[in-house]
């Protein structure tokens, strides 16, 4: 099932060695009950950035947002949670038309989180998103996109979510990919000052799996 919410809420909590466990059940508890819907997807970094926890949130509007925050006030009734967390980041961004966001399913094992810096021009965003929305139906058929979003906030930048069912998986389908000429989007690498990748795994109680 896909969804186009208005605002989608991205927060990477970083945390001390050992500590992901004490922060991904301080999490848990806090989205439970009534805040439950808003959850999309909640990973653990597995290769790439460790220690760290990746949850995606979706609203209706910035101001539900703001009536759900996620953050050291809400982990802090949990001494463990709060004890283990070291940063927390949060982003605030929209879907890119066209292409919705996976609302829950298991999809895979493995999830790539890929965030691009864009660089500081006019037309770097629409661009890329037109090279996105012109390139993705293809791209898909070989394994699904849960999410590809513009930041709100923050400096420009994109980032986009892939599930997969193996690591080998992954390797292959990006190898497939670029032998066809399916991806990268064509002409979207142009507009790119930076990139970094991380693995995930999807915590037990993500909807998106």
């Amino acid at each position: 099932m896909a969804q186009d919410p208005t605002v989608l809420n991205l927060t990477t909590l970083q945390c001390i060695p050992g500590g992901v466990a004490a922060v991904l059940d301080g999490i848990h508890k806090s989205l439970s009950g009534p805040r439950a819907p808003a959850l999309l997807g909640c990973w653990i970094s597995e290769i790439g950035s460790l220690n760290e926890i990746v949850v995606l949130r979706s609203f209706p509007s910035a101001q539900a947002l703001d009536e759900q925050p996620l953050g050291e006030a809400e982990l802090a009734p949990q001494p463990d949670a709060i004890g283990s967390l070291v940063g927390l980041d949060q982003g605030l961004f929209a879907s890119f038309p066209g292409l919705p966001v996976h609302a829950g399913g298991k999809l895979g094992g493995f999830y790539e989180i890929r965030t691009y810096a864009l660089k500081d021009a006019p037309q770097a965003l629409p661009q890329t998103i037109a090279a996105w929305q012109e390139a993705a139906p293809g791209r898909v058929t070989l394994s699904p996109l849960v999410a590809a979003l513009k930041s709100l906030s923050g400096p420009p930048r994109i980032v986009h979510i892939w599930p997969f069912e193996t690591l080998d998986q992954r390797q292959a389908v990006r190898a497939d990919a670029f032998q066809k000429g399916l991806w990268p989007p064509r002409g979207s690498l142009q507009w790119l000052d930076g990139a970094k990748s991380s693995i995930y795994i999807p915590a037990p109680f993500s909807p998106l799996r």
